[in-house]
């Protein structure tokens, strides 16, 4: 719009200085003093127009320029959004294969694990199985069996050593240190140290020992003659 006004007041400008020129002589010199003065007007506005028109200009470059300058900052920040898009991508990536390594190696681990159960569970299966066996073998000879640890406690005995020994149940026996129960003393009522006992032989010089001139002693104070082997 500024543009075609000052085109304009250009053209009606010029026509105008021609024909006031072509009609000076006719008017008087305070006609053309008034004549002057609205040409001065005319060119007054023609100035503004042309400081107006171009400040627009200005200021159009200058929103052209940072018009330039935001796409270009835009345009950094969607590469750099783009860019933190990917190394999040990559670092997903990277957790979901950790994630999958360890899930397998848990996988890998469980299954070892119940194996090494499945294992387990046979041997004690097995151990329950043969101790039960010996359990029923052991009740079922008519000889007296038990064990002891390496302190001479009992760990183990049979219902015949139970009944032999004159005792009424095997809790009487067990954990009880048995040179001291049944032991003690010779056949001929001297003292049996327990460095001499030959039960002990097996454990404490590793070889067994058969023994078949020597005493048992029941609670009661009364030795029964036995034969044994340790």
């Amino acid at each position: 719009f500024e543009h075609w006004l000052v085109f304009a007041l250009i053209v009606y400008a010029a026509s105008h200085i021609g024909y006031m020129s072509f009609y000076s002589k006719v008017f008087d010199s305070q006609f053309m003093v008034a004549h002057g003065l609205k040409i001065l007007g005319h060119i007054s506005v023609l100035t503004g127009l042309f400081i107006s028109t171009f400040s627009i200009f200005k200021s159009e470059v200058k929103g052209a320029a940072d018009l330039v300058l935001a796409n270009q900052s835009l345009a950094a920040q969607i590469t750099e959004r783009e860019q933190i898009g990917v190394e999040l991508r990559r670092t997903q990536e990277m957790l979901e294969e950790r994630v999958r390594s360890r899930t397998a190696e848990l996988d890998r681990a469980n299954k070892a694990l119940e194996a090494e159960i499945a294992v387990r569970s046979r041997t004690e299966e097995s151990r329950r199985q043969s101790f039960e066996l010996l359990t029923l073998l052991l009740d079922s000879i008519p000889e007296g069996v038990y064990g002891i640890d390496l302190q001479g406690n009992c760990t183990f005995c049979n219902p015949s050593c139970v009944r032999l020994l004159g005792f009424q149940d095997a809790a009487d026996l067990l954990g009880k240190n048995m040179h001291n129960l049944i032991h003690h003393t010779r056949p001929d009522g001297t003292a049996y140290p327990l460095e001499q006992c030959h039960i002990y032989e097996a454990f404490r010089c590793g070889r067994g020992t058969h023994v078949d001139d020597e005493v048992m002693w029941c609670p009661d104070g009364s030795s029964f003659p036995a034969e044994y082997r340790s």
